[in-house]
């Protein structure tokens, strides 16, 4: 039998070397990333920071979805099925397939901005920003393929070559714009750097795709098979729809600022986002959820009533274990963090931090319930769920010209808990899963507790080192207070421990 590239790893270390490149790529993404926001965030103005921002935050990971059509979806879904059967022809003929269909779907998107550039930058209430509309499309083309062929990657269980293109990508990109914000700093310079970057990434991404593949296909002995596209489509679908409702319910709140209430104003709400995106994003259910996602169908996926319950109430658990703290500091420590961390002349979006910090618990709840729902195959209720999303479009028209840039926030948490409490509502009536809501009280009791214990002394932590250093006293002490109240019962303290090396789970 073929070694090497040709043979796929053993399921045990596959796993585990997976979850290590994805913790890696994620935790260096998350790094690169700050620093140069930190770069941006001096040399632009608010105004400009707003323009850029929902180009590059907002439309690259929100807008950009619609045109995906939910090829990454399927492309996790079905492809490790083939791979692990071995069959990688079909493999190469479903990407070829799904390539061309999306360079034809982003063709009409790079058309649809170069000939509407004007009206659209008059839409978003940034005119004169034409010609940087239109070179931003071509980036947009970049990202949606990138976007397919990094998912590519991960579903051949090759994280290891996702984490090397990231780390060339996110080291020229931060000397780039180290070179641009320095030394030639122009709006239109760093659009055209972004663009040129995300272009070089995606040739990063096909070229690591083919050589990974070409081996693969040549050794392939396997008969020509029809592709099930029926299937496929069907299911993909299905999700495709749920990630729409999603956008829906968080991902136009930028433009919704932009068009409502002005430059300004986006410029603040997009950093308190991009704060927001910065932390999600090294929460250890979002490093680990590549893990996580085989590790609760395993243990919990039985679909019996019993399993999903514990699996639901355990996963709730530990994932709001790290959420409230993590709340309750950047809630808390909002203004100081922009201040000391980020940018001085944006502490008027403390305010909006403050709040996206509760947004930060409740978008948590989506992984365990939505895991539940998948596993009772129940996906048309997630799709439900996304009604609320209207509710959201029809609550920013009305109320946010009328208010303040907190409004949007506000109208966005609240469309979120009220998701949130649907999901719930239909995973109990599809599937009989209810939670541990009495562990849950306790965590959230131990958190008011530790936010009233950590606000007489926050005055204390000033300057960077100072903030740095609140985030280990707000952890320690909500530790403390889950020791002395604890959340999780003792059967799931020993389950716990039994698959830790040592017994040190006593909350």
């Amino acid at each position: 039998m073929a070694t090497g590239i040709t043979s796929p790893q053993k399921p045990r270390r596959r796993v585990f070397a997976n979850t290590l490149f994805s913790v890696l790529s994620k935790s260096q993404s998350a790094l690169f990333s700050y620093i140069s926001l930190r770069m941006l965030l001096s040399a632009m103005s608010i105004e400009e920071y707003g323009f850029y921002n929902l180009l590059f935050q907002a439309a690259l990971q929100n807008v950009s979805l619609l045109f995906q059509l939910g090829f990454p979806t399927f492309i996790v879904r079905f492809i490790p099925e083939y791979y692990t059967q071995a069959k990688y022809k079909i493999i190469a003929r479903i990407i070829r397939i799904l390539t061309l269909t999306q360079l034809g779907l982003a063709s009409v998107l790079v058309l649809i901005v170069f000939f509407f550039a004007e009206p659209l930058g008059n839409l978003l209430r940034f005119p004169g920003n034409a010609a940087d509309l239109r070179i931003y499309s071509i980036g947009a083309l970049a990202y949606l393929i990138s976007e397919n062929y990094r998912t590519i990657l991960s579903s051949l269980f090759r994280l290891q070559a996702v984490f090397v293109v990231n780390l060339i990508y996110n080291s020229v990109r931060l000397l780039v714009i180290f070179l641009v914000t320095q030394y030639a700093f122009s709006l239109m310079g760093v659009v055209v750097a972004e663009v040129s970057l995300l272009t070089g990434g995606m040739i990063l991404f096909m070229i690591s795709y083919r050589r990974i593949m070409q081996p693969l296909t040549e050794q392939d002995r396997h008969e020509h098979e029809p592709i099930k596209w029926k299937r496929y489509l069907r299911y993909t679908g299905l999700c495709y729809l749920n990630e729409v409702g999603v956008l829906l319910v968080s991902g136009l709140d930028l433009f919704f600022v932009a068009g409502l209430l002005g430059t300004a104003a986006v410029g603040l709400y997009g950093l308190a986002n991009r704060i927001l995106i910065l932390v999600n994003g090294v929460m250890p259910s979002m490093l680990l959820r590549s893990l996580i996602e085989p590790f609760f169908y395993s243990e919990f996926g039985s679909a019996e009533k019993k399993s999903l319950e514990s699996g639901f109430s355990m996963l709730t658990k530990l994932i709001s274990f790290v959420t409230f703290p993590t709340a309750i500091w950047l809630s808390l420590m909002s203004r100081p963090v922009i201040v000391h961390l980020f940018e001085a002349k944006y502490d008027d979006a403390a305010g909006i931090l403050a709040l996206f910090a509760f947004y930060l618990v409740l978008i948590d709840f989506r992984l365990p319930l939505g895991l539940v729902m998948l596993t009772a195959e129940r996906i048309d209720l997630l799709i439900y769920t996304k009604v609320v999303g209207v509710f959201k479009i029809l609550a920013a028209l009305w109320l946010v010209p009328q208010g303040h840039i907190l409004t949007m926030a506000w109208i966005t948490l609240s469309s979120t808990l009220l998701e949130i409490l649907l999901m719930y509502l239909f995973m109990y009536r599809s599937a009989g899963v209810r939670g541990d809501w009495i562990g849950f009280l306790r965590l959230a009791l131990n958190g008011a507790a530790s936010a009233l214990i950590f606000l007489p002394m926050r005055g204390l932590f000033e300057g960077t080192i100072g903030v740095l250093l609140s985030i280990p006293v707000v952890g320690l002490i909500f530790l403390g207070t889950c020791h002395l109240n604890k959340a999780f019962s003792k059967r799931e303290r020993d389950w716990l421990n039994a698959k830790l090396k040592y017994p040190v789970w006593v909350f």
